[in-house]
């Protein structure tokens, strides 16, 4: 119910609030620790579940409620970056940058949603969430605060001997997937698994006016598709970044029902 998720909304802030006057030596211990970032965080992933619910229903008036919270949650981000790697190695310094950017991403994508929800634009809102989802998904896995991580690297093996006929699905070239489908990965490490599909990404590469030696090389659009995996062995739902040809529609499954998709067995 939309009373419920506006109370969870509500409920998310309050330790964000009681954090930030915390002293700085507590705050530390717990970041450092990971014990306080990754409940705020699993918080934050709840929070961005409803929002797509939300979203799918085109309820722009509960939608316009989300951007406060999230832009009040900088601070967190920005105390996580500089307490869980604060020295001078190299591998510090990288994480950190690695971090700072996928931060900036999230939140220029938070002030693309913005604008998104007051023209209430849904094309525009749905890109604004998926480029949300994959920033916030790296910085999780950079900032190494998923709670497990998935032993197994790559499914392909499993489907070695398989034919990809056998598996359930539309074929792509007959019936293109769209955003909100529930979608089965073709190939690549994910071969075989399932989720939403929350956004393509569509990047043009070729000739470029300024550089005489790719004037006369042809145009070549390259698509990928933004995928939310169902809960796997990690308890949380990855974001996937794949060629948009190995996305298929499943059968019998239209559009995502909400923003929670059913776990593997």
């Amino acid at each position: 119910p939309k009373a419920r998720r506006q109370a969870i909304a509500t409920a998310i802030m309050q330790p964000i609030a009681a954090a930030l006057v915390q002293p700085a030596t507590a705050w530390a211990a717990d970041v450092k620790s990971n014990k306080y970032s990754a409940r705020i965080i699993s918080r934050l992933e709840r929070l961005l579940e409803d929002l797509q619910r939300d979203l799918y229903d085109e309820d722009w008036t509960l939608l316009a409620t989300y951007i406060p919270t999230l832009r009040a949650d900088v601070p967190i981000f920005t105390k996580y970056t500089d307490t869980a790697f604060p020295g001078d190695s190299a591998v510090d310094k990288n994480s950190r940058v690695a971090l700072r950017y996928e931060v900036g991403r999230f939140y220029g994508a938070v002030e693309r949603l913005k604008r998104a929800v007051d023209n209430q634009d849904v094309r525009e809102a749905e890109a604004a969430y998926a480029a949300m989802s994959v920033a916030f998904d790296r910085y999780r896995k950079a900032g190494g605060l998923y709670n497990s991580y998935d032993p197994v690297t790559s499914t392909e093996r499993f489907y070695a001997n398989v034919d990809t006929t056998t598996l359930q699905f539309v074929p792509p070239a007959e019936e293109p997937p769209k955003i909100r489908d529930r979608v089965l990965l073709l190939g690549g490490p994910d071969k075989g698994r399932t989720g939403v599909l929350l956004g393509i990404d569509v990047q043009e590469v070729g000739r470029r006016l300024s550089s005489p030696d790719t004037q006369n090389l042809p145009r070549v659009v390259t698509k990928k598709g933004i995928v939310k995996l169902d809960t796997g062995l990690t308890g949380s739902r990855e974001i996937k970044v794949v060629p948009l040809e190995v996305v298929a529609k499943t059968l019998g499954e239209d559009k995502a029902p909400s923003a929670k998709g059913p776990k593997l067995s």
